[in-house]
């Protein structure tokens, strides 16, 4: 099962404002952020113009530490998910600001079970059935997270 690549993950995910805080934030210039949204060079592709990125780093240590400690990896993979696992409930601890923002927290879950159901029907892409799937899952997460925090401001 081969998934996206690290250039394809920074791809869909560092939009222009990112790509400044991102900048900023690794001291690096806006064109080596930029670069990490293309794939690099390799033998198979050797057009390719991107850099590498955070993603690989990570990737890196985690195929060098696997071999002597798996456990060890798995940590380092469970260190990033329970990051985002407590970045979603900090932002979800408040509940909805306003109902506009209830309501586009319930448009993004119903895009997203969208985008899911249709790469299942497709069924031709497993891999990306199953990141659809589990973006959708993410977002109702997040939906319940808040409206967890919603009922907890007015029972107390």
């Amino acid at each position: 099962m081969q998934g996206m690549t690290s250039s394809e993950v920074c791809a869909s995910s560092i939009t222009a404002l990112l790509v400044k805080l991102l900048a900023k934030a690794f001291g690096v210039d806006t064109k080596t952020v930029e670069a990490w949204r293309r794939p690099k060079s390799t033998e198979a592709n050797p057009w390719g113009t991107g850099k590498a990125n955070p993603l690989d780093q990570a990737e890196r240590a985690i195929r060098i530490i696997h071999p002597y400690d798996p456990a060890g990896a798995r940590r380092w993979v469970q260190f990033l998910h329970d990051t985002i696992e407590q970045l979603e409930r900090e932002r979800a601890g408040s509940g909805f600001n306003s109902s506009e923002e209830r309501c586009d927290a319930i448009a993004r879950l119903v895009k997203e079970h969208a985008e899911a159901v249709v790469a299942l029907m497709h069924n031709d892409d497993d891999d990306a059935a199953l990141r659809e799937l589990e973006e959708m899952l993410a977002v109702g997460q997040e939906l319940a997270a808040a409206l967890r925090a919603e009922i907890a401001a007015h029972t107390h």
